[in-house]
């Protein structure tokens, strides 16, 4: 199969390119209008609350005050979705809940159209990438090698894994990078193949956006990116190559520079291990050989063998992708992160991998079935098919339960009673009302909307004290701790989807009742001495603490919150200007010190009369100021990072190379054309 950049009028392309993208659209038309989903399990919660607190907070959102104790805002996600959901609901004037569904609608579609453009790119085509984009669009090939997912999307119509994800776990961010990858290594094959400065910048651009999208999207991209780049080495070896394969992914980062940092990493990192299993280093050494076995055997097959790249790259592909799935659901094995999220890229890369088995085989059959006349009626018999035979096409519309009376739901409902009754009051909430509680209003809680971005991981502690431990002491200690005013409880019976308190009764008789509907949900009071986030306390006593041997260190736990809750008798004002600054207002002496509850950063700034003061980190990861005797407003700061500075710059540097680059480009062509007329 020759394979060199596909070629064609631009009007097949264009042709091709709008009918996928209309009948894509087509299918999942409701998702445009939708609002809320009967689906209140779904995390797409996080990405709404996310960008209704940009958009309110413009341009003072660096740090976000609600979440884990406060955490770096671009901690929490990477910044295109919320961004631009909050772009589309401003534009729109439509709600942050239907703009996320629009963005991920569009993007949706991106990427079918995506996948056209790819296949017909590396293999030169047409009917490839027509029945390829045709498969993507409506059906899974995963469904009949893995039961679960089978089963899970056998309720809904057996919509693509892809789609079922996007609508029911509420993978935006993944689905949305997912789609965009298609295109970014379609762009970079024609910059290996016939180097433009144009090309080379839009293959960055598209690789930068993939990153800004999501991880696994982005994990996805290096995987495959990587593969591209061997087997164009190794059926085109030329040094260009390896140059040109460099340099995109390095204006890539700096295009996402500003945001994608160390310490964005390294706390990335730390909360992938809370919510995922670590890959197990024999496993590891399993994928290693496998690995090395193909790079041997493609090797011996494509070296210097241009047609053989694009049956190179699928093979690889589905390695790939069998090997981080199919290889956890057939023999447990785990080599990085959560296998089941990979779906859809198997589905893809099988897709691929069988319609590159239909092509040769035609090849081996014979010419008549070879002949380019059958192949593209053949891809319009299988799109047919699929729409006549699988059950998603014909009920496609059906798939989206929008729920017309949010209000009355439980989510809604508990927030909004907070809301009105305790609204600056930081609260434990869990389960489904965790992930929704600040979708509508901006109300502080302990944990946050998922669980990434915990910039203080000393919170895991009472999260799993609250829901798994019998003894109520602990978790009270805890809460107490950490600044916890009151605690949602939600039993069996409530209308909260995941039920996650193994002991629901424990607080019955311990802790005040402040509100039970009767309806399983019930509301008590955490007893604290001041209901603000700060405290005056005992230099001494505050510095004869001992560091905790566990998080379970009860004496320790008691002696700190005895320091917080008995010390001076010296109420506190703490008054948020905005998410970015503090007002903290208190009279002390000069044995004691203002222990703010609000997770410690390196760039927490505090100044007393314009003078600077020292914030220090505490041992369960809080703020503890060194202010002067007497009374005084200390103004609290959180500056923006050096590392996002210089990454800012860096971004700034990269988005002028890029328009540079494209636009040398148009204006040589423009040039060319004029000469040449």
């Amino acid at each position: 199969m020759a394979n060199p950049p596909a070629e064609g009028s631009r009007r097949s392309w264009a042709i091709d390119c709008s009918f996928i993208a209309g009948l894509t659209t087509l299918l999942i038309l409701p998702l445009y209008w939708s609002v809320y989903f009967d689906n209140w399990g779904s995390i797409e919660s996080t990405f709404i609350a996310q960008a209704r607190f940009l958009s309110d907070n413009w341009p003072n959102h660096s740090w976000q005050p609600l979440w884990y104790g406060g955490t770096r805002f671009d901690y929490i996600y990477p910044p295109a979705l919320p961004y631009g959901t909050a772009g589309i609901a401003g534009l729109f004037e439509i709600s942050f809940a239907q703009a996320y569904h629009v963005y991920i609608g569009v993007l949706y579609t991106v990427g079918i159209v995506g996948v056209y453009f790819f296949v017909r790119v590396l293999s030169n085509s047409r009917w490839m990438a027509w029945t390829a984009s045709a498969v993507t669009a409506l059906a899974s090939p995963s469904f009949p090698l893995i039961d679960a997912v089978r089963v899970d999307a056998a309720s809904r119509f057996f919509p693509p894994q892809r789609l079922n994800a996007l609508i029911h776990y509420g993978e935006g961010p993944h689905i949305s990078s997912l789609s965009l990858v298609p295109i970014a290594l379609a762009l970079s094959w024609l910059v290996f193949q016939r180097p433009s400065a144009f090309r080379f910048s839009c293959a960055a651009a598209l690789c930068a956006l993939v990153v800004t999208n999501n991880f696994y999207g982005a994990t996805t991209l290096a995987l495959l990116y990587s593969l591209l780049v061997w087997t164009h080495w190794l059926t085109r070896p030329a040094r260009q190559t390896i140059l040109l394969a460099i340099g995109i992914p390095i204006l890539a980062y700096g295009l996402t520079a500003s945001w994608l940092t160390l310490s964005y990493l390294n706390v990335t990192l730390s909360n992938l291990a809370v919510v995922a299993a670590s890959g197990n280093s024999m496993h590891l050494a399993a994928a290693l050989a496998v690995l090395l076995g193909y790079l041997a055997c493609s090797f011996w097959y494509g070296r210097l063998r241009p047609e053989t790249a694009y049956a190179i790259f699928v093979c690889g592909a589905a390695i790939i992708f069998l090997g981080l799935v199919m290889s956890h659901y057939w023999f447990g094995l785990l080599v990085v992160g959560t296998p089941a999220r990979y779906i859809p890229e198997l589905d893809l890369a099988l897709t691929l991998l069988a319609l590159l088995m239909l092509h040769r085989g035609a090849d081996l059959y014979g010419s008549w079935a070879a002949s380019s006349r059958w192949r593209g009626p053949a891809a319009l018999g299988l799109t047919v098919l699929l729409l006549c035979l699988t059950p998603y096409p014909r009920n496609a519309w059906k798939l989206y339960g929008e729920d017309p009376h949010p209000e009355e739901r439980v989510e809604f409902q508990l927030s909004r009673w907070i809301d009105q009754n305790l609204p600056d009051t930081r609260v434990f909430v869990d389960g489904s009302l965790r992930i929704w509680y600040d979708v509508w209003h901006d109300l502080p809680q302990l944990g946050g909307g998922s669980d990434q971005g915990m910039l203080n991981q000393e919170i895991l502690a009472p999260i799993w004290a609250a829901r798994m431990v019998s003894d109520p002491a602990p978790a009270i200690l805890l809460l107490r701790a950490f600044g916890v005013g009151a605690i949602v409880v939600h039993d069996e019976t409530s209308q909260e989807v995941y039920h996650s308190f193994a002991h629901p009764k424990k607080f019955d008789g311990v802790l005040r009742t402040l509100y039970d509907n009767s309806k399983g949900d019930t509301i008590y009071e955490v007893p604290r001495r001041f209901p603000q986030l700060a405290r005056v306390v005992s230099r001494a006593a505050a510095e004869s603490l001992r560091p905790f041997e566990t998080a379970w260190d009860q004496p320790a736990l008691e002696a700190y919150v005895d320091v917080l809750e008995t010390g001076p008798d010296k109420p506190v004002e703490l008054v948020w200007k905005s998410p970015v600054e503090v007002a903290v207002t208190a009279e002390l002496h000069a044995d004691e010190l203002l222990l703010l509850q609000i997770s410690y950063d390196p760039y927490w700034r505090a100044y007393v009369d314009g003078e600077s003061i020292e914030v220090r980190r505490d041992l369960l990861g809080q703020l503890i100021l060194d202010a002067p005797p007497g009374e005084h407003t200390i103004r609290m700061v959180f500056e923006t990072p050096l590392e996002n500075k210089i990454g800012g710059l860096l971004s700034l540097v990269s988005l002028l190379a890029v328009f540079w680059l494209a636009g040398s480009t148009v204006v040589r062509r423009r040039a060319l054309s004029q000469a040449s007329g």
